[in-house]
């Protein structure tokens, strides 16, 4: 039998992140904390997220309903946090940094894997063309739920996600301080009202802070003075 495997891994990971009033202290003090904030299925915004198609000994078994109510119930409790193997994609500020006006976070891929607790999971997202297939089969349904999680349409593929998966929803605390490589802010970021507070943050947490600008069709990124 053949084996799977993987030889090249990211050096980083991108977290982009919208900053507002309500949810900078959290966001900024996972940097400081060493954190990473778990959200949950619900709060996904992609409405084909966890689809899931079933063999026909799966869709005629008996415990197809015991088994069903189990594999949703463990994917509502599943933390999920999102990350990228790309730092500038204009698309994914657009979507998931407020329009512009919220930040990057970047972790050290190998230090992020080290540093996370054993029941954390850090999961390349599969991009296809059919959702994933629940066989009548012995894997868990922990394992099911996860394999849902971890399955998008190909039409998502140029985001090249990756996902940290908890058992739980909230926070999970990495014990490796240096994980975090650095924060950029984005272009239409609140420098007056946000930016005092994260050139705080970054200063304690020993961490380089970025700004994103614009040049012709393209970003740039230069770091900034703490």
């Amino acid at each position: 039998m053949g084996k799977v495997t993987r030889y090249a891994y990211p050096q980083l990971l991108y977290r982009y992140r919208p900053i507002n009033d309500d949810n900078w202290e959290r966001e900024f003090n996972c940097v400081l904390r060493s954190e990473i904030y778990c959200g949950g299925f619900k709060n996904l915004n992609d409405p084909m997220e966890g689809t899931h198609r079933e063999s026909a000994i799966f869709e005629k078994s008996s415990r197809k309903s015991s088994r069903m109510a189990s594999i949703l119930a463990e994917r509502d409790s599943i933390g999920i946090a999102s990350f990228s193997e790309c730092r500038a994609s204009e698309t994914m500020w657009a979507h998931y940094a407020g329009e512009f006006h919220g930040i990057t976070i970047s972790y050290r891929f190998k230090r992020l894997v080290r540093s996370t607790p054993n029941d954390i999971e850090l999961v390349r997202v599969t991009y296809d063309d059919v959702p994933p297939v629940f066989l009548n089969d012995r894997m868990p349904d922990t394992e099911k739920a996860r394999l849902a999680l971890s399955t998008k349409t190909l039409r998502w593929g140029e985001e090249r996600e990756w996902r940290l998966l908890s058992p739980k929803i909230g926070l999970v605390h990495f014990d490796d301080p240096l994980t975090v490589a650095g924060v950029t802010i984005g272009v239409r970021f609140e420098r007056k009202r946000h930016l005092p507070k994260l050139l705080n943050i970054c200063r304690k947490a020993n961490v380089k802070l970025y700004e994103a600008n614009i040049s012709g069709y393209q970003l740039e990124y230069t770091e900034m003075a703490k």
